[in-house]
């Protein structure tokens, strides 16, 4: 895998493209009732990746508990890039579909705009497509429009000698999406 293809297949695991989580989730437009997104299961999730312009399918193993899960939440937020985000929206559909949007402003003047769905019960399975366009990022690989389509699966446990946060590569490389995430905030 090249660098390049790895600093996108990571961003998009990490949230460097949008900002979600951490806010109280917007109420649906036509019902009056404060909605709660859903939350993954702890343990181990296997995720196939497809990020369009990218060398084909990327597959990770990631290590969650219910703290890594709300700052890395299912639709690409990341706590630490939550600042600027002037929209963020997650919403239940009639069918069952979860929809999200979100506008985030970071260091430099970076936008990123993420939009898309997710279905699936969040304790076995869960599939999800998005768009994201980012703007005026110093991180070269980052900007433009990019679809990306994940299709995730719990495992069981973590494996031993992984932490929380944690996102075994498809090329065995492990990295920690929680730090990754927070020192790369101020690049973008």
């Amino acid at each position: 895998m090249r660098i390049p293809n790895l600093i996108v297949m990571v961003a998009a695991c990490s949230g460097l493209w949008s900002c979600g989580a951490g806010r109280p989730p917007q109420q649906a437009a036509t019902v009056n009732v404060e909605v709660t997104s859903p939350v993954r299961r702890p343990g181990l999730w296997r995720q196939a990746m497809l990020v369009e312009g990218s060398q084909g399918l990327s597959v990770l193993s990631l290590c969650l508990d219910a703290s890594a899960d709300r700052q890395l939440s299912w639709w690409g937020s990341s706590r630490g890039l939550r600042q600027g985000c002037s929209q963020n929206r997650v919403e239940q559909r009639p069918n069952g579909a979860w929809r999200f949007k979100s506008v985030c402003e970071g260091p430099g003047g970076a936008k990123t705009e993420t939009s898309g769905e997710a279905v699936g019960n969040f304790n076995e399975n869960y599939q999800l497509r998005a768009e994201t366009t980012t703007r005026n990022s110093s991180i070269v690989e980052l900007m433009g429009t990019r679809t990306i389509s994940i299709d995730a699966e719990w495992q069981g446990p973590c494996p031993g000698g992984m932490r929380p946060g944690d996102a075994r590569l498809d090329n065995g490389m492990t990295v920690n999406l929680l730090e990754l995430a927070a020192s790369a905030a101020p690049q973008l």
